[in-house]
């Protein structure tokens, strides 16, 4: 992994390679050759039926994905360039199938540096984005918050959606 820091100076190549690799918990990231591949390997892998991209993917597409998007601005995370591939990957027909489904400002990730959990200063990061196909299955989605407020939480909250026939 790449070091890149909140605040830093946005490099474009290390910017594209923190946002999307920094989790490989889709089988489409794992899969992905390189972080620059991505969206052309996801163009690829959708035109071959269902698909699935999970995971902490980084990117707060929407102002009320971030506690505050005017302080946010131009950070990692925030980022017009994270914006873009965002779009970049609905572009290619992928759903986000969890936003539609939350209250307002509900986030998956809060910082443990500055008791951001505490301060409701959070960022929705975590992404369930699906074909269309699977999309008009979707039942239920979610963001299990419950979970953050354990002991010992990770610093994300879980994100699921649930499938019907």
């Amino acid at each position: 992994h790449g070091l890149f820091t909140a605040g830093g100076t946005v490099d474009e190549a290390a910017f594209w390679f923190i946002s999307m690799e920094r989790s490989c918990q889709a089988q489409l990231l794992a899969e992905a050759a390189g972080t620059p591949k991505l969206i052309p390997h996801a163009a690829a892998r959708v035109k071959n039926g269902p698909l699935v991209l999970a995971g902490d993917i980084n990117i707060a597409p929407l102002p009320d994905d971030v506690w505050d998007d005017v302080e946010m601005k131009d950070q990692v995370s925030y980022h017009p360039l994270e914006h873009e591939r965002f779009r970049a990957l609905e572009g290619l027909g992928l759903i986000d199938v969890v936003k539609p489904r939350l209250a307002p400002r509900t986030y998956s990730f809060w910082d443990y540096r500055e008791l951001s959990f505490r301060r409701k200063r959070g960022m929705r990061i975590d992404h369930l984005l699906v074909t269309a196909d699977l999309a008009a299955r979707v039942t239920g989605a979610g963001v299990d918050i419950e979970e953050r407020k354990k002991e010992k939480p990770s610093d994300h909250a879980p994100v699921w959606l649930t499938l019907g026939e």
